[in-house]
């Protein structure tokens, strides 16, 4: 899942009250604000894995404060996969951490399933976060909303017990400062490529009684990502320039909403366009 610190889960959860007309949240998605990690060991899976937004600077997240951890990878049951440095081993920044909870935190990080064999498959994760200037502009909605000392609201969200009055006594505040700072725009989004870990060396594939040298079937999900800047769009390709060409399939971001995406911004020659409702 992607990384949110305490305030982009906050963000999150103010959103969620701005955009429902319940009154109430229920109680797994306030725990999931509050301890995200802990919210989900409680289906007792084999391994978390948490993605960090590209560019996070190590002030931003305590990343590189955290002991450093293996790289992900499969159990003995199942097919074999492994997460590796989509940087290439460029960088020398550690690839992952671990969380005192036991999850693991990675950076620049692609999946390959069954390396090395000819149906090897590719899972490559991109995590785009809410604007810095957003970001503060919702601190500082919630401090005014609240009384809170101007300031202070990122050393009192780090306190459990903080972050629990905000999504249980403060819901209508934190989902007023939502609407304030962020009006009808997205926060943290991930978005994930899937497709063959070599798809020049793919096998050939029949399409329309032709016959092409290479199959492109690559599979591109956008989560809720924002198109509309050209920078965004500019990083993201950037993220993607080993598989962009191998894309077939572009799930169009936010279920198709124009807020989100643009034809003006051309982000992948996809054959086939899917907006999911």
């Amino acid at each position: 899942m992607p990384y949110l610190d305490d305030t982009d889960r906050i963000i999150a959860f103010g959103r969620s009250g701005a955009t429902s007309c319940e009154r109430s949240a229920e109680r797994f998605h306030e725990d999931a604000v509050i301890d995200p990690i802990g919210t989900m060991a409680r289906f007792g899976p084999r391994q978390i894995v948490v993605v960090m937004p590209e560019g996070e600077d190590e002030g931003g997240s305590g990343f590189f404060e955290l002991p450093p951890a293996e790289p992900p990878r499969s159990g003995p049951d199942g097919m074999a996969w492994n997460g590796r440095d989509s940087a290439g081993g460029r960088s020398a920044l550690p690839l992952a951490s671990r969380t005192p909870e036991g999850a693991t935190i990675v950076q620049r990080i692609e999946f390959e399933v069954a390396a090395g064999t000819e149906g090897g498959w590719l899972l490559k994760p991109h995590v785009k976060r809410a604007s810095q200037q957003d970001r503060e502009a919702f601190c500082a909605a919630v401090e005014v909303l609240l009384q809170w000392p101007k300031g202070s609201f990122r050393e009192k969200v780090k306190i459990e017990k903080e972050r629990r009055s905000l999504v249980t006594k403060h819901r209508m505040a934190v989902s007023r400062a939502y609407s304030w700072a962020f009006g009808d725009k997205n926060e943290t989004s991930l978005s994930l490529c899937s497709g063959p870990a070599e798809p020049q060396t793919a096998g050939a594939v029949l399409r329309n009684s032709r016959t092409f040298a290479s199959a492109r079937v690559g599979w591109m999900g956008t989560g809720d990502a924002s198109f509309k800047d050209p920078l965004a769009v500019q990083r993201f390709q950037h993220h993607y320039r080993d598989e962009i060409d191998w894309v077939t399939t572009f799930m169009l971001p936010h279920h198709g909403s124009a807020h989100n995406f643009g034809p003006s911004l051309f982000v992948v020659d996809a054959e086939l366009w899917v907006a999911a409702a």
